[in-house]
């Protein structure tokens, strides 16, 4: 049986938080966060140059993709010529269309597979942006409201010490919001 279910929370070190303490530790995590994601945009700008060559060698693999799949369209539109002259048996052109669709899917599946990448790292500097204007606009007001937790936390967990005092972990819903300590 847990303290607080023996004597209540007033003895137990759980439940002896105020409501300002969270706020206080939520404010620290939140400008750290914010400090951290600063430093991730600045990461993102240093890299961009570099990034550019990953970008061409992508988007030379779009073309390329797109040029396969086109001709591997003509191929199987040849096979159907050739059966309907009379050229190879149905047979055949049922095993050659088969295996050239085959290969046309493979090629499709990974065409959008690289436009998927490309979508993603267009996106990726805008979405970092737009949250961290988010972590500025509630920093700048210096109160929480119960909007801005459900925004920025999926929970709050309280761990007592061993010894005395209490350790708080915050997990955030965003997925980019982990500070690097």
């Amino acid at each position: 049986m847990s303290t607080y279910n023996k004597y209540g929370k007033a003895y137990c070190s759980r439940h002896m938080l105020s409501h300002d303490d969270v706020d206080g530790i939520i404010f620290k995590h939140l400008e750290a966060l914010y400090k951290s994601g600063l430093l991730k945009m600045d990461d993102f700008d240093k890299s961009l140059e570099q990034r550019q060559h990953s970008i061409k060698d992508n988007e030379k693999t779009i073309d390329r993709l797109q040029t396969a799949i086109h001709a591997k369209k003509g191929e199987i539109k040849n096979y159907s010529r050739q059966l309907a002259k009379g050229l190879i048996k149905e047979e055949l052109f049922l095993e050659m269309t088969q295996e050239s669709s085959d290969e046309l899917e493979k090629l499709e599946r990974q065409l959008i597979d690289a436009e998927s990448v490309q979508e993603l790292r267009d996106n990726e500097k805008e979405k970092v942006a737009s949250a961290l204007d988010i972590l500025k606009e509630i920093i700048d007001k210096k109160e929480l409201t119960h909007a801005d937790l459900a925004l920025l936390i999926d929970k709050i967990v309280v761990y007592e010490r061993k010894g005395e005092g209490l350790d708080i972990e915050v997990e955030w819903n965003t997925p980019f919001m982990s500070v690097s300590e």
